[in-house]
Order: structure tokens, then sequence, then C-alpha cells
């Protein structure tokens, strides 16, 4: 499916239905909690960014990538001594390219780590979109907790905003997975970044080996219900961009 021109196409949409009378459609970038737009079956994890606290003897990664149902990450930012702080928020990028499928995942770790960059391709299966994102988080152990906060996401390169109702996302006590609803996009994307904080929080004594505190970012992939009446309002726009080059 083409996906260059997709801005261009949706401000040419914008501009016919205006013409039309129109004008209170609006788009939004994204909705939450509704996948109706793509074919249910079709709508798989197209990798996890994964940031863990792993303070333990095993010392392995604390980023990475990985695929659903694989042993193994596709790739880690490395092999390094916990820098975690207990309760101390560190900020977090996760971008990813349709076109190219470089996905960049950064956490601002505490010093001496600093900024620590995981990179890996990541291509979409064929007649799937880039349909959306789901964010989890874990925690195991008496008074802790994992926080996701500060959510904002930018798509297509437009600047930075923040979801109603997923701001933050945090797991603890009884509650040791925590996840959120999926956010579906309701546009073509051909770039996406979500940024926020995350927060391991722990007392004194808690296990912190392996993987028992992480918070992680699902992207999602699916194909689009070809929707008559969209179907055709998309034609039109099309043939209304096509009349404005001829004049």
């Amino acid at each position: 499916m083409k996906r260059a021109g997709s801005n261009r196409t949706g401000m040419i949409l914008v501009g016919c239905l205006a013409a039309a009378g129109l004008s209170q459609v609006t788009y939004a970038s994204v909705i939450v909690g509704d996948s109706s737009a793509y074919q249910s079956d079709s709508l798989s994890t197209l990798f996890e960014a994964r940031a863990r606290l792993d303070a333990g003897n095993s010392q392995t990664w604390k980023t990475a990538f990985w695929r659903s149902g694989e042993s193994v990450p596709v790739a880690t930012g490395g092999n390094f001594t916990s820098p975690w702080i207990s309760g101390q928020a560190q900020n977090f990028e996760l971008s990813y390219d349709v076109n190219s499928g470089m996905a960049v995942w950064m956490v601002d770790l505490p010093s001496p780590v600093g900024m620590n960059t995981t990179m890996s391709a990541f291509q979409l299966s064929p007649g799937n979109l880039l349909a959306g994102f789901q964010l989890f988080a874990r925690s195991e152990g008496d008074g802790s907790s994992t926080l996701l906060d500060g959510i904002e996401i930018s798509v297509n390169g437009n600047g930075y905003e923040s979801i109603a109702g997923l701001s933050s996302l945090e797991s603890g006590g009884s509650q040791v997975f925590a996840e959120s609803d999926a956010v579906y996009f309701t546009d073509l994307v051909d770039s996406f970044s979500i940024r926020g904080s995350i927060t391991f929080d722990w007392l004194d004594g808690t296990n912190l080996q392996g993987d028992r505190f992480r918070g992680s970012i699902k992207l999602i992939e699916g194909e689009l219900i070809p929707a008559p009446g969209a179907l055709a309002l998309f034609g039109s726009a099309l043939l209304c961009g096509a009349r404005r080059r001829r004049a």
C-alpha cells in the first residue's frame, strides 16, 4: 500500500469536506480502545520496546527490543551494572519510521550510564499498516511500583500531544502486571514517536534480579478494513485534488 504523500492526501480530504459544508469533521491522530477500523485477525505485535530494572547478579540487559514468542531480545542497549535509583523518574522516547522500518529506543538512565540507545529494523507485514500501540508495567515486591508517566505522542513529524485518558500507567501492590487500553491510529502513519518517563520504586531488601520490574511499549500492526463509505469519500478527495492540480 502506498504511504508516500499521505499527509497531503489527508489535507486534500479535509479541504473537500470543508468545501462540501462539513466543516465540523476533524481528524484525530489516535483513538483509545477502538480497533474497529482494522481487521481483527490481522492485528499483531510488530515489536516491543522494554526497559527493566534487573539489579541482580545476572547484570544483563536494561533496555531491549523483543518480538513476540521469542526467547531472546532482537537487540539490547548493552550489558552493564544497573544504574536505576529507587523513586527517580528517567525519560524515554520510542520512535519508528514505517518506510525504513527503523526503530529507536532511548532511555536516559542515571549517571554514569546516561542516554542508552537501542536500534533495530522491523518491517510491517505485507498489506499491513502501523495500527497503534499499548503500554505495559510490571513490578513485584511489597511497597514496590513501576510508573510510566507524562505520555505524549508525535505522529508524522507533528508536535507532541497528550492522549486523553492515557497520561500514565502504574503497577504496584497486588497488581503485579498492568496494561493500558490499546491506542489505535486514525490516519496513515509514516513516522511515530512516544515519550514520557519511567520510575521504578522499591524498598530495601526487595528482590530486583531478572524481569521483576519492567516498563514496555508494544507497537501493533494490522490491515485496514475497506469501508465502502470511507473509500468513496477517499476517492472523492483524490478527485478533488486532481481537479485542483489541473486548475
